[in-house]
């Protein structure tokens, strides 16, 4: 009887080796491997077994198909990442002169549109999903501590105030900030070990969002915070009451918040007096203060502030209006992990509009009629088609080694938008060289992208 004896991490990356390997042929002829998506079987693979007796199958290029990069740019409190995250499972077996003779499913896997260094087999995702443990009651009355001790877990970024080797590197993730931007950050919505019942609260993983502001003091003088449910973009409670297993679908298993003062005013979370920073939290569930009931009005703040314990993930965000010479442009980018990214450039840019024009010769005269004028205001050259491409090229400030080493991503991003003139315009990158610059080699130094608007413009006939 076929079994597996090597498989991927039970999340793993789309863009690595996903990889499962088949033993005990026994007196078939080939081993067999099925990838089932939705419990239908989309991919078959049949293989001899190689000189060590196995079957070695590589499913990636499967997995990959089903991913694909969307726009979140505009999200206001929480969407889900739609082909961001995929589950499947395999099946497998053997064939013995052509009937199949299946042996088993393996256990669920899980991969992310995403990609790592060429040694990697298995992607290490602990810093991304957190592992859930037992029920802590830091808090049995309220007003709770929402700070509960709980080392927050990574926002899918690469960020570089995550390194270690960054000297303004702080406890979390920090961003500076414009306070007319549009961002957003996405996170894994359940522990890794959603299944084994150790839980945080009555359901899995993330349960609020909360956002708190600080005046330049640092002193926090306002807060929001909403459900992760329905009605705030994400479904998989119906709302702050819903005390139901959640077991999100593909969409869900990973979600899309509006981190941006832009976001954050579209969805009415912005307070009155403009802040000089302010923090983003995702939370869990406190079911210590509950004893069974849940939480009685879901618009009422105080409340849910009561019911928000450990912090899974957390950034911070001060805001930064430098003057500059030149309109800011920002850049989105899907990063490592498939999801969005920003930077600003805030220095010199160019706008370079490109034409490509099919001409022919129109003879003048009146041909075709009783009689032959020319006309005095006719046309000889006439254009017949035309293409216009726009070129935009933009210059980062003076950046850090670790902020330049980031940026690699943008530069190899196969999805590019620039918020320009008020709206995002898809573009591809023009850039074909990154150079990794660093204060040691270059002393001060900034970066230079080119990008390509993605839509010709187009223009009437002459």
């Amino acid at each position: 009887m076929a079994s597996i004896t090597q498989a991927p991490n039970e999340w793993n990356l789309a863009y690595v080796p996903n990889v499962y390997v088949v033993d005990n042929i026994a007196t078939a002829d080939r081993f067999i491997l099925g990838v089932y998506i939705d419990g239908v079987l989309v991919s078959l693979f049949k293989q001899p077994p190689n000189p060590d007796g196995v079957g070695i199958f590589d499913i990636s290029r499967v997995l990959q198909s089903y991913m694909q990069p969307n726009f979140f740019e505009y999200t206001q409190r929480a969407t889900p990442t739609t082909g961001n995250a995929l589950s499947y499972q395999v099946r497998y077996g053997t064939e013995t002169a052509g009937s199949n003779n299946w042996n088993g499913y393996y256990p669920f896997r899980y991969v992310q549109n995403g990609y790592d260094n060429w040694r990697v087999l298995n992607w290490d995702y602990n810093p991304f999903i957190p592992t859930a443990f037992g029920i802590f009651c830091a808090c049995e009355e309220p007003p709770c501590n929402t700070n509960a001790e709980f080392l927050p877990h990574r926002y899918l970024t690469n960020w570089p105030t995550y390194s270690e080797s960054n000297e303004i590197s702080l406890e979390y993730p920090t961003w500076k900030v414009r306070s007319d931007e549009w961002r957003t950050l996405s996170f894994h919505m359940r522990p890794e070990n959603w299944a084994d019942g150790t839980m945080w609260g009555p359901n899995e993983g993330a349960f609020f969002v909360g956002i708190k502001y600080y005046n330049a003091a640092g002193t926090m003088y306002d807060s929001r915070i909403y459900t992760l449910d329905q009605s705030n973009g994400m479904a998989v409670r119906t709302d702050c009451q819903d005390m139901t297993v959640a077991y999100p679908t593909d969409g869900h298993l990973v979600a899309t918040i509006g981190t941006g003062p832009e976001n954050l005013q579209a969805a009415s979370l912005w307070p009155t007096t403009e802040p000089a920073s302010y923090e983003v939290i995702v939370y869990s569930y406190n079911n210590c203060i509950n004893s069974g009931t849940p939480i009685t009005d879901c618009s009422d703040q105080s409340e849910l502030w009561d019911y928000a314990q450990y912090r899974i993930y957390h950034g911070i965000f001060q805001l930064a209006d430098p003057c500059t010479k030149f309109d800011p442009i920002p850049l989105s980018f899907m990063n490592q992990y498939g999801v969005k990214d920003y930077f600003m450039f805030d220095r010199r840019n160019e706008v370079l509009v490109n034409s490509t024009r099919n001409n022919y010769y129109r003879t003048l005269g009146t041909w075709s009629s009783d009689t032959f004028t020319i006309d005095p205001h006719g046309r000889g050259a006439t254009t017949f088609s035309e293409q216009i491409l726009t070129e935009l090229t933009v210059s980062s400030d003076w950046m850090s080694d670790d902020e330049s080493k980031w940026l690699e991503e943008l530069y190899t991003a196969p999805t590019v938008s620039a918020y320009i003139d008020g709206d995002w315009e898809p573009c591809v990158v023009k850039t074909v060289n990154y150079e990794q610059k660093t204060i040691a080699r270059q002393k001060m130094f900034r970066h230079t992208i080119t990008l390509t608007y993605a839509n010709n413009k187009t223009r009437q006939r002459g």
